[in-house]
């Protein structure tokens, strides 16, 4: 298992001296037709931010998404992503009930699309005060063919409480997801002794996680509080990583 950063390219350097394998950035930026990725300290093994604000998938002002998606796969894979979030709430917005299943199937083309470059892909679960679409990450993950999804902790998290029901991990993750974002429920640094991370970390070792896990949230970015993040994580999911 390795642990990343979810930040900016100015974070990478402090991210490695604290420990980090890798770092997450935003695709639609560093993507842009008008960035070029430097060099950094860590590589870019994921991304979040997949859609730019010009995308929208569905409604009146739907755009077409095809061509970007095409011309971000091979910039993607020219730069070693090996895992590309989606998110992009303000592009998923849903204007009917029907959207929800047509973002799956979204989300699944797009897979297919990415694995011709060596990427994986899946959408992440946002709350209902993000995103009116794909806010139960169970059912969103059981409705995805290509069984491709992100697991994301904060999410589950926050709609649970708005929800008022109480926390299922086994429902919300039904089997491996492909990539893992954590966060608390207040999004910043959990404790080792998190009783709602400790039993979504034990979940992710029942289904056989073993893959890349980005911490997303607020932090400090000095050594001592990155350093402490990092520690953290690691003593969260003991029970199934090895660094």
């Amino acid at each position: 298992m390795k642990f990343g950063l979810c930040g900016s390219v100015q974070d990478a350097v402090i991210a490695a001296e604290a420990g980090f394998d890798y770092i997450e950035l935003w695709a639609a930026k560093i993507f842009a037709d008008d960035y070029e990725l430097p060099a950094l300290a860590l590589p870019v093994e994921a991304t979040n931010g997949f859609f730019p604000d010009s995308v929208t998938l569905f409604g009146p002002d739907a755009t077409p998404w095809r061509p970007y998606v095409l011309a971000t796969l091979p910039r993607a894979q020219a730069a070693g992503v090996k895992q590309m979030v989606v998110g992009s709430g303000r592009a998923r917005t849903a204007h009917t009930p029907s959207d929800e299943a047509a973002f799956l199937e979204i989300c699944d083309e797009i897979n297919a699309l990415a694995a011709e470059f060596g990427i994986v892909t899946g959408p992440e679960p946002l709350n209902g005060k993000e995103c009116n679409l794909g806010n139960d990450q169970g059912a969103m993950a059981r409705g995805l063919a290509s069984r491709s999804y992100v697991s994301d902790a904060y999410h589950v998290l926050v709609q649970a409480e708005l929800d008022g029901t109480v926390l299922d991990w086994e429902a919300a993750l039904p089997y491996a997801p492909t990539h893992v974002h954590v966060a608390n429920l207040a999004r910043t640094v959990p404790t080792a002794d998190d009783a709602a991370l400790l039993g979504f970390a034990a979940r992710l070792r029942e289904v056989g996680f073993t893959g890349r896990v980005s911490f997303e949230g607020n932090v400090g970015r000095s050594l001592e509080e990155l350093t402490a993040l990092r520690n953290v994580l690691a003593s969260l999911f003991s029970g199934s990583t090895q660094h």
